[in-house]
């Protein structure tokens, strides 16, 4: 029924209703994609903690006959500093933005384009052969 004063209080036409409530599923529909999102950054990240957590305990604990004292050295360094990048990595995820990332690559696309094309055919290239063996 209309009010007087404010005019129709809910529309009549059943087509009008769902044009109303269309925004707010909508928005309740991005705010369910930005918890998932959040959830998987925080997988990611524990995983990639996880991962570089592993690696110094197989690298520490594996015996290796038959290397050298200097050749195990390198390894344990080398595996220190991929664990290292892994762990920095997880902060990186926690701590993303969106918005600061897109920013940061249009930013490299607009001032270095070349490379920008390079990295990208780099990249494509690398994903094209890991799911090509999958």
């Amino acid at each position: 029924m209309p009010d007087e004063l404010n005019g129709p209080t809910e529309p009549t036409d059943p087509t009008k209703r769902v044009q109303l409530s269309a925004p707010d599923d909508t928005e309740r529909k991005i705010g369910q994609v930005h918890d998932r999102a959040m959830e998987l950054k925080a997988t990611v990240a524990d995983k990639l903690e996880a991962g570089a957590g592993k690696l110094r305990d197989r690298v520490s604990s594996a015996e290796m006959a038959g290397v050298t004292p200097k050749t195990r050295a390198k390894l344990e360094q080398a595996s220190q500093k991929v664990a290292a990048g892994m762990e920095n990595t997880a902060d990186w995820v926690r701590t993303a933005d969106a918005e600061k990332a897109k920013a940061g690559i249009e930013h490299q696309v607009k001032t270095r384009p070349g490379r920008s094309l390079l990295v990208a055919l780099g990249l494509g290239v690398l994903l094209g052969s890991i799911f090509r063996r999958k």
